[in-house]
């Protein structure tokens, strides 16, 4: 379990949290408490950060959805809209008086598809356009949620992509580099799943990541445009599939 800290209170903002509270909770009582400090954290990191802790709990106060998002598709319940001191937080909630869900905090809403309906859409487009695809789990390749491979359809060898839904996206920017960070080698494309909003496609052109956006998308017109369909960017190491 983790509460996000400012001293020695819960922190207002997810954002303003100066270190993260650790703490395995077995039978009723609290173990084996580590400090983390994160001040000098980035938004993705601190999610990351979570996330290889393998948290189950979050004790926290103003998150925005997304990060919420985020931290739940691990499978870490997120207890939002907590406030005071850090203590009584621990106290509530080996007592049980505080429980999932709390309110959300006010302005983090985003008009956004929910991440989990993002990557189910994302899996059955891939699929229906004969591809094989597997979800990641491993930490070190995150943010990417997909991982697809189809046979080239020139050359006969595997085409393997990688897939980031970024609907959860915390700071799209950050996360789009960290695509393309993480997927610099071994992978003939790299698909960012995310609306067309302001400033996207172009960050996705400047780390040379191909966007897909689920509201600007026809089967019958991504057929017709490519050979690798729903790809319609350069792949990485197939000229001549490129030349189509």
């Amino acid at each position: 379990m983790v509460i996000a800290c400012f001293g020695e209170e819960i922190a207002p903002l997810f954002d303003s949290a100066r270190c993260f509270r650790y703490w395995e909770i077995a039978n009723g009582e609290a173990h084996r408490y580590r400090e983390l400090a994160n001040a000098e954290m980035g938004a993705l990191s601190r999610i990351r950060l979570l996330r290889e802790l393998q948290t189950h709990v979050l004790i926290c106060n103003g998150i925005e959805q997304s990060g919420r998002e985020l931290l739940e598709a691990s499978g870490c319940q997120v207890i939002n809209g907590v406030r005071g001191p850090v203590n009584e937080a621990l106290c509530g909630f080996l007592d049980g008086q505080i429980t999932a869900p709390y309110p959300k905090a006010m302005g983090t809403d985003k008009v956004q598809p929910h991440s989990a309906d993002l990557v189910t859409w994302t899996v059955c487009l891939f699929k229906s356009l004969d591809w094989e695809v597997h979800r990641v789990l491993a930490n070190n390749l995150y943010p990417i949620d997909l991982l697809a491979k189809r046979l080239c359809p020139i050359c006969q060898k595997n085409v393997r992509a990688a897939v980031c839904c970024g609907a959860h996206a915390y700071q799209v920017e950050e996360e789009i580099r960290e695509l393309n960070r993480v997927s610099a080698s071994g992978y003939h494309a790299r698909v960012y799943v995310h609306h067309a909003v302001s400033g996207v496609a172009r960050t996705c052109r400047d780390f040379g990541v191909e966007l897909l956006d689920p509201d600007d998308f026809s089967h019958e017109q991504a057929i017709r445009a490519s050979s690798l369909p729903p790809l319609k960017g350069r792949i990485i190491g197939h000229d001549k599939l490129n030349e189509f």
